[in-house]
């Protein structure tokens, strides 16, 4: 029997300064500390990354290193 997979997986992410996702151990996405300088009084970027190729079978682990923009 072959185990199911997610049909689509999106992370969506946002912060008050800067954040680089990763899912079990693999960065998400190809940008360094994103979604880089924006004026957080006016607005708040939100990145939509496709991970469902990334997702397993089972438990997954979502890690974020998030510094002041």
């Amino acid at each position: 029997m072959v185990p199911a997979r997610a049909a689509r997986a999106t992370l969506r992410g946002t912060a008050l300064g800067v954040v680089e996702p990763w899912l079990d151990g693999r960065r998400v996405g190809d940008e360094v500390l994103e979604p880089g300088w924006t004026s957080y009084r006016h607005r708040l970027v939100v990145r939509n990354h496709d991970v469902t190729d990334m997702i397993r079978v089972g438990a997954n682990a979502l890690g974020l290193v998030v510094g002041e923009g």
